[in-house]
């Protein structure tokens, strides 16, 4: 199979993404707004990425530059979604940007490839702790069925896809040093985590369709 089929298929469904973004956008609360935004946002990323590649351009500063933005609107997500604990959030808040701060000290002193090892991971680890906090207060607190909550599907996917995340950049420099081979099923793992993470992230935006 060609290796980018898997690739392809990622980025299909990141565009398959922004149809129900576009459809119910005016029914969201602030947090799925934030989140429609990062959405939209990663598909232009992956763009632009796509297209230096395929002019033999290095694409991976986009990563580098792009990853506060992410994480900034992910926390805002779960910064105004409901049943948060402030003073939780201030505490993973403080994490992040401390993140942050090592992401710029890192990048002045590490190639690229250690960058993406050390930081990438760090923020996605954050990111994991946030969805499944979330998915243990609407367990807890739901007042009707967890699957008619965009909430339960947008923490399941973001947990899937940065756990996922967490681990590939976490073994980077193992990836990168290896075998064609072995870069090549990696990324495609990664490929298929995105596409299942998008399929999640489309059923809660359909969550909106009986409100």
């Amino acid at each position: 199979m060609s290796l980018f089929v898997f690739p392809i298929m990622s980025y299909l469904s990141q565009m398959v993404v922004v149809i129900p973004i576009s459809l119910y956008f005016d029914r969201m609360g602030k947090s799925l707004k934030f989140l429609s935004v990062y959405l939209v946002l990663a598909m232009l990323v992956d763009t632009l990425q796509f297209i230096l590649a395929m002019r033999h351009i290095d694409n991976r500063w986009t990563s580098q530059w792009f990853l506060p933005v992410q994480f900034i609107l992910l926390v805002l997500v779960y910064n105004y979604s409901k049943d948060q604990d402030r003073s939780l959030f201030a505490l993973i808040g403080s994490l992040g940007l401390f993140a942050l701060c090592y992401a710029f000290t890192l990048v002045h002193f590490y190639p690229i490839p250690r960058w993406f090892a050390y930081v990438k991971p760090t923020t996605a680890l954050i990111i994991v702790i946030l969805s499944c906090r979330s998915l243990i207060e609407l367990i807890k607190h739901s007042s009707e069925s967890i699957g008619k909550e965009p909430m339960f599907w947008v923490s399941s996917a973001n947990l899937l896809y940065f756990a996922g995340t967490a681990i590939l950049y976490g073994l980077s420099e193992e990836i990168f040093s290896s075998s064609l081979e072995v870069m090549r099923i990696a990324w495609s793992t990664q490929s298929v985590v995105n596409v299942a993470s998008n399929i999640l992230y489309i059923r809660g935006f359909l969550c909106f369709r009986s409100k």
